[in-house]
C-alpha cells in the first residue's frame, strides 16, 4: 500500500488517519494494523509476550504472500516499536479519561466549589 505524503500532514499522522501505527514518529519505514496491535496486545495478557517469535510468525505470513522482509531483525525491532507505543498511548489514554472522570466527580460532589445558582452537570462544571 502507497500512501501520499504532503507537508500539511505528517506521515505517521497519514498513516493513523488509515488506521495503521507507525514504527517511527519521523520517517516511518513500516505501520502495522491497529486492530492487529490491538489483537497481540490482548494476547500477551494472556500468554507470556514474545515480540521475537510474533516477528518470525509474520515475516513466515508475509513471505508465503511474496512480501520479503530485508531484515529479520529489523521487523522485529520496527514490531517491538510500534506495538510498545501503542500500548503506551492506548495507557495513557484510559489514565487520562479516568482522571478527567474523577475530578469531574470531585467537583460534582462538594457544592462548596461551584459558584451559586451555577448548575451542576458534567457539561457545565465549575472551574476550580
Amino acid at each position: 500500500m502507497k500512501i501520499p505524503i504532503c507537508e500539511c500532514m505528517s506521515a505517521a499522522r497519514r498513516l493513523l488517519a488509515h488506521g495503521l501505527f507507525p514504527c517511527a514518529p519521523q520517517a516511518p519505514s513500516v505501520a502495522f494494523d491497529m486492530n492487529m496491535l490491538e489483537l497481540v496486545a490482548t494476547l500477551f495478557v494472556n500468554i507470556s509476550p514474545n515480540v521475537t517469535a510474533l516477528a518470525a510468525t509474520l515475516e513466515s505470513f508475509l513471505s508465503v504472500r511474496q512480501y520479503k522482509v530485508t531484515s529479520r531483525d529489523s521487523l522485529r525491532r520496527r514490531f517491538g516499536n510500534s506495538l510498545t507505543w501503542y500500548n503506551y498511548l492506548i495507557d495513557t489514554v484510559r489514565h487520562r479519561t479516568s482522571e478527567a472522570v474523577e475530578r469531574s466527580r470531585h467537583a460534582l460532589s462538594d457544592p462548596r466549589k461551584c459558584a451559586a445558582g451555577e448548575p451542576k452537570s458534567v457539561f457545565s462544571l465549575c472551574s476550580q
